[in-house]
């Protein structure tokens, strides 16, 4: 593999216990722009790209997306990476 295969992150989420209290702390104190919201998730933008972080009160998760040029080949990339990998680092 020549180039990186992760492009850029896409998405964090993050677990907060209250929506309407936290939509209010990033818009207010930290001056995020709200992009879209849903019953239980709320998508902020950032400035100076379009990586989104997503407040949720569905489960207590931290997860992330990572942008990539192909997922099939991704997948192929990272099956191929195990075959040769002697430890594992996550």
């Amino acid at each position: 593999m020549n180039k990186s295969l992760f492009k850029k992150v896409d998405c964090i989420r993050l677990y907060v216990s209250d929506l309407q209290e936290s939509l209010e702390y990033y818009e207010k104190t930290l001056g995020q722009k709200m992009v879209w919201k849903t019953e239980r998730t709320i998508g902020f933008g950032m400035d100076e790209d379009n990586t989104e972080f997503v407040l949720h009160s569905s489960t207590r998760k931290v997860k992330g997306d990572f942008m990539v040029d192909s997922v099939v080949k991704a997948i192929e990339d990272i099956k191929e990476s195990w075959r040769s990998c002697d430890h594992w680092t996550f």
